[in-house]
């Protein structure tokens, strides 16, 4: 049996989600909700001006639109938890600081492009939506804790329908929004290292969009990820990629090295002047490169050819360590049927 989802390119099998048999339709099965509360907050920026002098603005809509998307939270950050950990969470909060500390999400930027909102504040436009400091404080309460709104609003209506304003509820859908990214984990094909295929950083959104970005490294050191953890989404060179981009390159070295031999045995004296200047041999093997009469392009060849073929893909920034995943892929590609974490998250066709 098939059902059909309007919001968004969703059909799946009941019988599969319920069994657990289908990993990727049980990925994507919060979507659809995400899209109907990203419709709602829409229809809201219609009939309410969305900008910096607005955000304090409170209804009792904007209160329901929090505490529905604040109850999509919670079970979905316990899913994620259950995805990654293989047990099962304690309560939300821990399941999310473990999540915060393996992934970085409370400092991962989500970026406000719907056209319907007029945010002209930096702080506004892009923000950490689960970058909040919570505390049991009212006094030192964050004015961005969408959760301790939620709380509140959930358990006193009336009391703290100030608490369900603009503010709070753009950074719960922004949070159901990167949760759900997380919870989805896809990988896309963003073409080769010469022929970029776009990147869609709205993921389907009609309101927000993450941050991207591309390492262009042929061999990674460990700990690109670390140094933005503000990023959601990376392009970096495929399992296939990385290993057609090093053999290229070793190839290209090689070509380099023989022509620079071939030099100095053409002219040892002037090799012998060099390194007593103080010169290395890898400055010598690499003069070759700035040398007027070595056609560099010529002698890349085929290894420059291979290398701007090699095919790239964006994945989920996890914090992964680079240099372990190309490690794993190196291995992979001598026989180990083991393929790198990160390459495991292709969607199912």
């Amino acid at each position: 049996m098939r059902i059909g989802r309007a919001c968004g390119i969703i059909a799946y099998q009941i019988e599969d989600c319920v069994g657990g048999k289908n990993k990727w339709e049980q990925r994507i099965y919060y979507w659809p909700i995400y899209k109907n509360l990203e419709k709602e907050l829409l229809d809201l920026s219609y009939s309410i001006h969305f900008c910096d002098g607005q955000l304090e603005v409170f209804s009792a809509q904007i209160a329901e639109l929090l505490i529905r998307c604040s109850v999509e939270i919670e079970s979905l950050i316990k899913d994620l938890y259950r995805q990654e950990k293989k047990t099962e969470p304690k309560n939300v909060g821990k399941a999310l600081l473990s999540l915060n500390n393996d992934w970085c999400l409370d400092k991962k930027v989500v970026i406000v492009s719907a056209p319907s909102m007029y945010f002209s504040s930096d702080e506004n436009k892009a923000f950490a939506p689960l970058g909040y400091k919570p505390t049991t404080k009212e006094e030192e309460a964050d004015e961005n804790d969408y959760y301790r709104a939620y709380c509140a609003v959930k358990h006193d209506r009336v009391k703290n329908i100030k608490k369900a304003n603009q503010r709070v509820l753009l950074r719960a859908i922004a949070s159901l929004y990167l949760l759900n990214v997380y919870y989805r984990n896809e990988v896309f094909d963003v073409g080769t290292v010469s022929t970029k295929v776009p990147f869609d950083t709205a993921l389907q959104s009609d309101v927000f969009a993450v941050k991207y970005a591309v390492l262009n490294n042929s061999r990674y050191s460990g700990d690109e990820l670390a140094k933005i953890p503000d990023v959601t989404y990376v392009g970096i060179l495929t399992a296939e990629g990385q290993q057609k981009a090093q053999k290229s390159m070793v190839a290209f070295n090689q070509k380099i090295v023989e022509r620079a031999v071939t030099q100095i045995r053409k002219d040892p004296e002037s090799a012998i002047e060099k390194i007593k200047n103080g010169a290395s041999g890898q400055d010598l093997v690499t003069s070759v490169l700035t040398d007027p009469n070595v056609n560099v392009a010529s002698l890349a060849g085929a290894s420059l050819k291979d290398y701007l073929g090699a095919k790239c893909e964006a994945v989920l920034n996890k914090g992964q360590n680079m240099l372990q995943a190309q490690t794993t892929a190196d291995e992979a590609t001598r026989g180990d049927d083991t393929k790198p974490s990160h390459f495991n998250t292709k969607k199912s066709s």
